[in-house]
């Protein structure tokens, strides 16, 4: 959808598809009744006559569809009222909490800058400017007034509890808000994904402290059946890549999503706690690689999947500092051993280290066998039994290295 041409259009996807919270405004011009002016921002209090003529409960509380219906009827020109704005509350949404409106509103100008084109998001023409929407946890980010771009653009942000006309609102120069051709609503990206935005309205203290600690302290949203490398990945601050190394973030987000749908939980929760795990990350993914990642997830036993299969083995590989100890499915893996242990008469040190360095990794016999507790001579005897029995992880074989 590139435009909304009628208000009815209007209602059905601002409080229908995408669950926004939306009120009626006063249309631009003189109350014929009160004579008050208006410049088509303001609530039309006639609508709001159970909340005292205040918007402010629809911030906690989106309004029913029966209120929505009930607004339309009694206002809308289609059924002989008269009249009305859309207006959206930004910031807030009690119905989808991770999807809340957030608005940059451009004033004076008659292009978008290349630097917010490039976001390829919603797009509206206002009556002076223009207005870019994003999606983004409620209550996450505070409105800036004066918000400076890269190019040095500066822009108002509109956070939680601001308030917005939205198409096909009438603005007061007569214009009226209209969608940008192929920037419609279908076109809503979400915020987290643009780190030039989020860092500056950080900078900028337009970052709440909710968006600070989104999931401190919050528990997993799904079912893990005991797997502990789960709740690691959900509590830890995964690695963005750096000239250290590619990072943790791709593949920590497919074990999650992989590994919840496995265990037979909802997918629409899965995917909505991947999305949530993705907005603390520093800078998040974009919307496009998490959906790529979801895919891959669904996929994951075509042959050209980059990752395949999720298993315990796998992700100790691909995430290191998973720790099984207390794990029951790592447990598992711990028992396999210890019969393979037995069918090969391996004695206790040797028992010792093998688990060990299978586990942790093998840097030297004097590590190793200060780790195990045991004798260095007993370590070296250990890994060259080992790997006559071809057990040793590194199947050529070692010397012991200095530290």
């Amino acid at each position: 959808m590139s435009r909304i041409l009628t208000l009815q259009d209007a209602v059905t996807e601002y409080g229908g598809n995408l669950s926004l919270p939306w009120i009626p405004l006063h249309l631009p011009g003189v109350d014929g009744t009160t004579g008050k002016e208006y410049d088509g921002k303001q609530p039309l209090s006639a609508a709001l006559q159970d909340t005292h003529g205040h918007y402010v409960p629809y911030r906690t509380s989106n309004p029913s569809v029966e209120q929505q219906l009930q607004w339309f009827a009694d206002y809308s020109t289609e059924f002989g009222g008269p009249g009305f704005n859309p207006g959206i509350l930004t910031g807030r949404n009690s119905v989808n909490p991770d999807n809340a409106l957030y608005v940059l509103d451009l004033d004076w100008c008659d292009h978008v800058p290349d630097v917010l084109s490039a976001c390829n998001t919603t797009t509206v023409r206002t009556g002076h400017g223009f207005h870019l929407w994003f999606l983004g946890t409620a209550g996450a980010y505070a409105t800036v007034r004066t918000l400076h771009l890269p190019d040095g653009t500066t822009c108002e942000f509109k956070g939680a509890d601001a308030l917005i006309v939205a198409p096909p609102g009438l603005h007061a120069s007569g214009r009226v808000y209209e969608f940008e051709p192929r920037l419609g609503p279908d076109h809503l990206q979400r915020l987290p994904a643009f780190a030039f935005i989020t860092e500056e309205l950080q900078t900028s203290r337009g970052l709440t402290s909710r968006g600070d600690t989104l999931l401190r302290g919050k528990p997993l949203p799904f079912r893990s059946n005991g797997r502990l490398c789960l709740e690691q990945i959900w509590g830890r601050d995964l690695k963005a890549p750096d000239s250290n190394g590619p990072g943790e973030r791709e593949v920590a987000l497919y074990v999650l999503w992989q590994r919840g749908c496995t265990l037979r939980n909802d997918p629409e929760q899965v995917e909505k706690a991947l999305y949530w795990k993705n907005e603390t990350l520093k800078p998040p993914l974009k919307s496009a690689e998490v959906e790529r990642i979801i895919h891959e997830g669904l996929e994951q036993d075509k042959a050209q999947n980059r990752h395949g299969p999720v298993g315990c083995r796998f992700t100790r590989d691909a995430l290191p500092w998973v720790r099984c100890e207390d794990c029951p499915h790592g447990d598992a893996k711990i028992t396999a051993r210890f019969g393979v242990a037995l069918k090969q008469g391996l004695s206790a040190p040797e028992w010792f280290v093998w688990s060990y360095t299978t586990k942790m990794g093998y840097k030297s016999d004097a590590s190793t066998a200060k780790a195990c507790n045991v004798d260095r001579r007993a370590v070296k005897s250990a890994r060259e039994h080992l790997q006559e029995l071809r057990l040793w992880a590194d199947a050529e074989g070692r010397g012991d290295t200095n530290e």
